[in-house]
């Protein structure tokens, strides 16, 4: 059984910045590239780590972000023993539909944060929407599971009952990167009440056997799109997409996914 919804709010002790802030301080710099010349070709060039150092020391104020992050309606409610964190942004529409917004990997609740107001505003004939944006069990300020084999199944499990918990018999689903999974489980599983499901990333390939012919110029553009983020834009996640591009462990990988 679910407890009680209860309202929640940000609150990071002064101190705690405080330290973070002094470590950035202490922080010691390249005094020269280590390949001169280089530029980007063999990681982030020594100037923009020192830009990147300064504007949390002098500029970012946390004070402020914690502020903004307060001004979504926040909540924490307990379900199978874990504390779920979430934002529900509801409409003044009687007529909105409830959508659940899953995160991604490495990320938050907050990469929803330009969009939960205009959904959940009623203006005009657009369609408004509930929010329930909430935290993957693990991140944030949700609680991590106390098992291990916890799998994508059981946090679409959780957040179908968090759904039903806010009293939304039927709801729809977005999700991008590593939410996906879970919005995917939760169209396959509980089709009776996530009726829709809408993904802002499906990884895969074109076909193989298509040559350079057969492709249209809205798929050429697709895949040189694809190709420049794999290169340019994912530097995190590339040692660990070449060590599971082939044998057991790609093989476990497609197995859970």
């Amino acid at each position: 059984m679910a407890s009680e919804v209860s309202p929640f709010r940000v609150d990071i002790a002064k101190e705690e910045i405080d330290r973070l802030h002094q470590k950035l301080l202490d922080t010691r710099h390249p005094t020269k590239e280590v390949v001169p010349g280089a530029g980007k070709d063999y990681g982030f060039e020594t100037r923009w780590a020192i830009n990147l150092n300064d504007y949390w020391t002098k500029e970012y104020s946390w004070e402020k972000a914690q502020e903004h992050i307060n001004s979504f309606p926040q909540f924490k409610v307990e379900i199978e023993g874990l504390n779920i964190h979430f934002v529900h942004q509801r409409s003044s529409d009687p007529n909105a539909v409830p959508i659940l917004m899953v995160h991604g990997w490495p990320g938050s609740f907050y990469e929803f944060s330009e969009v939960v107001k205009p959904l959940s505003s009623a203006s005009g004939d657009r369609q408004s929407f509930h929010c329930v944006v909430p935290s993957i069990p693990g991140f944030c300020f949700s609680d991590p599971p106390a098992r291990r084999g916890w799998t994508m199944k059981d946090t679409a499990r959780v957040f179908h009952k968090l759904m039903l918990r806010l009293g939304y018999k039927q709801y729809t689903c977005q999700a991008g990167d590593w939410g996906q999974f879970v919005a995917r489980e939760l169209g396959a599983q509980y089709s009776g009440a996530c009726k829709v499901v809408h993904l802002n990333y499906c990884p895969g390939a074109l076909p193989p056997e298509l040559s350079e012919a057969d492709l249209t110029e809205r798929e050429r553009k697709a895949r040189e799109k694809g190709q420049d983020w794999r290169t340019a834009h994912v530097g995190y996640a590339v040692r660990s997409s070449l060590s599971v591009a082939s044998g057991p462990a790609a093989d476990s990988l497609r197995t859970r996914c």
